[in-house]
């Protein structure tokens, strides 16, 4: 609540946050709040003690498939995405992936996926993916 707050009492557009353990109750629907009230954000992805770096893990979530939230989140008014998570570089599955350029808006997205290390150059529905 302190820093979504300090972003409408500021009127802040961008926002870069640089995640460990999170203990907050919802992540889901903190981004998705967070993506209502500014326009970039830049999601740091720190690596975290006892969490295996196999499984699909992001922003305080286990074993979710991130990428309806990033499609959700960039429904409201971000347009700008920036994430960086190697340490769990299995959270964004390459079908979700294949999803993302269908969104039907103009959006800068930028995030860590080993599931496309071969083929960073790939455009779909006119964007690079």
């Amino acid at each position: 609540a302190f820093i979504t707050q300090s972003i409408r009492d500021h009127n802040i557009n961008r926002v870069s946050l640089q995640v460990a353990k999170l203990t907050i109750s919802n992540p889901v629907a903190f981004l998705i709040n967070l993506s209502n009230l500014v326009r970039s954000l830049h999601l740091f992805q720190h690596e975290i003690d006892n969490i295996n770096n196999h499984i699909e893990y992001f922003f305080g979530v286990q074993n979710f498939d991130c990428a309806p939230t990033i499609i959700e989140m960039f429904s409201g008014k971000l347009d700008s995405l920036h994430i960086e998570n190697h340490y769990y570089p299995f959270y964004l599955s390459r079908h979700s992936a294949d999803e993302l350029p269908l969104l039907g808006k103009k959006i800068w997205f930028s995030a860590t996926c080993n599931q496309y290390a071969m083929e960073l150059t790939n455009s779909k529905n006119e964007h690079f993916v």
